[in-house]
């Protein structure tokens, strides 16, 4: 049995119970149980599986970066660099899906699919490695952060075409993808 059936069942077995419980009491349960039937439903809208591009970016020196900044200075260059990646993925249609430290995750065809998402995916992998070496040549100048371990860096992109199951996860109730394509667009 789902849940929505086990709550519609419980909804008509309460209805039953008006004249010894009461009008007021059955009302209250019920209106309880029909906005987790409210929820379920549109929990279930958002939740699909589909076919999506996903692209996994990976910051190649990040870690010597790290060791060799001061932890406000690795984040100004990271937070000034993912300005500019992200917009680099925005404007070729993606979307974000998470960082994580040194990584990006970005979805093509979630939630509009377009027939040129795998295309638009690596444009915009190529755009993004252009975007960095720019970030890289121009972040000397006039800085007063230890230019030398900014100019090491690179960018490693991965790129997937794929199922995968698309919805909310966790007590925070992110929406992200998951399933092998995820896995192996982050393996590339």
């Amino acid at each position: 049995m789902t849940e929505r059936e086990a709550l519609e069942q419980a909804i008509a077995a309460l209805e039953t119970q008006r004249a010894v419980l009461g009008d007021d009491i059955v009302s209250a349960m019920v209106a309880a149980a029909r906005e987790k039937l409210v929820a379920l439903e549109t929990q279930r809208a958002s939740e699909q599986r589909k076919q999506v591009t996903v692209l996994f970016a990976d910051v190649s020196g990040f870690t010597a970066m790290a060791e060799a900044l001061d932890p406000e200075e690795v984040r100004n260059v990271m937070h000034t660099l993912w300005a500019r990646l992200d917009a680099v993925i925005i404007a070729h249609g993606g979307i974000i899906d998470k960082h994580i430290g040194d990584e990006v995750m970005a979805l093509f065809g979630a939630p509009t699919a377009h027939e040129n998402d795998p295309e638009r995916a690596i444009r915009a992998a190529l755009a993004m490695q252009a975007e960095l070496r720019e970030f890289v040549d121009t972040s000397s100048g006039g800085s007063t952060v230890d230019t030398a371990p900014v100019a090491s860096l690179q960018i490693r992109i991965g790129i997937h075409t794929g199922p995968v199951w698309l919805g909310t996860v966790g007590t925070t109730a992110e929406y992200t993808a998951m399933g092998d394509t995820v896995n192996l667009a982050s393996r590339l």
